[in-house]
């Protein structure tokens, strides 16, 4: 099986594992959140960025970096297994003192207890780490969707039980947990690998040093994409966290599910390919195109169609929801292909530079924080938005070669083109259409006449991004296409 047969493979099953598994998620959320009020989701939400952060440094970086070097072997799987383990037993227990000082700080005593329930995951993540990365590499995503579906539908089942028996809050935190541990249980009876009792100094200082600088991009990344999270609990309230945080969950779902399924398949595939630089680039170009002629349409589909969306699947209640959930998606115009770099630059080996350009969008994000954080909720998002925007144009500087970057503005300017067309005219006729259900069929309908333009005009990004999936299309239907 060539590069391409197996990349296929892995996106399409990193797609059901990201859309499959998230469409499952996605219909246990709203009838959670039907039945919970924000404030619910509010307070998970107070510690949703001291959890992450601790996740994170109990990866360390290592997982890409085990990915990105050629011959691992089963000394370094080891040595990265142990010291997650080290990490997050510390790390948990750092949480479980400190439980009280949180529940303080936002004056929230019932913070205490879900501090210390919900930390749990950190361990349970840490002991299977290795295992996703071993899948990763291989660019084997199948066991990954199979499992991740198996813990969305019971941890899904688990939240709904218990928020329609008035659980409340504890029915989001046991979703969570519940999951994990069957992820768990799956991953190490579904595939091959086990530690082996040892821990190597010079395997971890080699890993070590390629993975510091992506630790400190996602070590800042957390804290900048989850500063929102305490800034908002602690000057606003409980509420407005939650509506916040239910518009990040739909945003994480419809958005950044693509750019992580994408990301999962791209970075390994790229670094396959670094050190043959015309297939490099040719594959850059194509992968961008392809991205572009799915995102673009989608994100304004979605920016158009939030109010009937939220106020269709989850109620009046979180209508107040909706200019974030708007605001966010338009980051999501941009965020993806920023991601996409990053991971061109990862791959390339060029860890430093990704770091920098990641350091720079962050100045921005502290500079935008610090300027509106007591403005409103909305100003906060503005300000993550222009530092993703910021973020991208750098780091298409640093993508050398010119005459793709020339050769992908023109081809993106059909896909925009049309963009633009099919959803001003949707604006349009919206203004004229009364029902919620209504607006949506007819914002649906535009998605779909957008395809077919882009088939009758047959741009690259169509052509790419068809010549991609066709071995998966019947083949009845690859005339039509």
């Amino acid at each position: 099986m060539n590069l391409k047969q197996k990349s296929l493979k892995a996106l399409i099953w990193s797609f059901i594992d990201s859309f499959g598994v998230y469409f499952v998620k996605f219909g246990f959320t709203i009838a959670i959140a039907r039945k919970l009020e924000p404030r619910d989701y509010g307070l998970v939400g107070m510690i949703g960025i001291f959890i992450a952060i601790s996740s994170l440094i109990t990866e360390g970086g290592f997982s890409m970096a085990l990915i990105q070097k050629k011959d691992t072997n089963q000394e370094d799987y080891s040595t990265v297994f142990f010291f997650n383990i080290g990490a997050s037993l510390i790390l948990y227990l750092v949480l479980f003192i400190t439980s009280g000082l949180l529940a303080d700080f936002y004056n929230e005593p019932m913070l205490k207890d879900i501090t210390r329930i919900a930390a749990i995951g950190i361990i349970l993540s840490a002991l299977i780490t290795v295992h996703v990365t071993i899948l990763n590499k291989n660019l084997d995503f199948k066991h990954q969707a199979l499992i991740n579906m198996s813990s969305a539908l019971t941890s899904g089942i688990t939240g709904v039980t218990l928020a329609y028996r008035g659980f409340g809050v504890w029915s989001l935190v046991f979703q969570t947990l519940v999951g994990a541990i069957l992820s768990v249980i799956l991953f190490w009876s579904l595939t091959k690998w086990k530690p082996s009792l040892n821990f190597s100094l010079s395997s971890f200082k080699s890993l070590y040093k390629y993975g510091i600088n992506i630790f400190a991009q996602g070590f800042t990344s957390i804290i900048l994409d989850q500063i929102y999270y305490p800034l908002i609990g602690k000057f606003y309230n409980a509420t407005q966290l939650g509506f916040f945080a239910n518009a990040d969950r739909f945003y994480q779902i419809f958005v950044r599910r693509i750019t992580i399924a994408y990301g999962k398949v791209a970075f390994p595939a790229f670094s396959l390919l670094q050190d043959d630089s015309a297939l490099f680039s040719t594959t850059y170009r194509k992968t961008t195109l392809s991205l572009a002629f799915i995102l673009i349409p989608l994100t304004a589909f979605l920016i158009i169609s939030a109010k009937p969306i939220i106020l269709i699947l989850l109620s009046s209640k979180w209508a107040s929801s909706i200019p974030f959930l708007q605001l966010l998606y338009i980051d999501g115009f941009f965020f993806p292909f920023l991601l996409l770099n990053q991971n061109v630059l990862n791959a390339l080996g060029k860890s430093r530079v990704s770091l920098k350009i990641d350091i720079f969008k962050k100045i921005i994000v502290v500079i935008g924080v610090f300027i509106t954080f007591r403005i409103g909720v909305q100003a906060l998002i503005i300000s993550q938005v222009t530092s993703t925007v910021i973020g991208l144009l750098f780091s298409i500087l640093f993508i050398k070669n010119n005459l793709i970057k020339q050769r992908l503005l023109k081809d993106l300017f059909p896909i925009i083109n049309i963009t633009i067309c099919c959803f001003s005219f949707s604006i349009f006729i919206g203004n004229y259409l009364y029902s919620n259900i209504a607006i949506l069929l007819f914002q649906i309908l535009i998605f779909i006449f957008y395809l077919i333009i882009s088939r009758l005009i047959k741009t690259n990004g169509y052509n790419y991004f068809i010549s991609f999936i066709r071995p998966i299309i019947p083949i009845p239907i690859q005339k039509y296409i």
